[in-house]
């Protein structure tokens, strides 16, 4: 997005895009533990699964969460904002 993007966006919505995007991505992430969670809890409920798959599975899930939340957090921090944070950065400001 440009600089005036940026600020149009801050504007009309009250956040920063990035700040917005991470916590769009942390919901997400969070659902999707708790759906394999509960899917996984229920399966042993109804005797399907053993406890040891259900401790695998939520084991599992924390791996890929924390995997994508490492992801997540790398893919902001290296977005290429310069150092006035209004956009991308160019390559004359990389040399500089």
């Amino acid at each position: 997005m440009t600089p005036t993007q940026n600020m149009a966006f801050q504007a009309g919505s009250g956040v920063i895009p990035s700040t917005l995007l991470i916590g769009i991505a942390s919901v997400v992430l969070v659902l999707a533990f708790i759906w394999v969670t509960l899917g996984t809890f229920r399966a042993w409920r109804n005797g399907q699964v053993v406890l040891f798959d259900v401790i695998w599975s939520a084991l599992r899930a924390s791996i890929v969460l924390m995997v994508l939340g490492f992801y997540l957090r790398w893919g902001i921090s290296h977005h290429c904002v310069n150092n006035s944070g209004s956009g991308p950065v160019t390559s004359e400001e990389k040399q500089s």
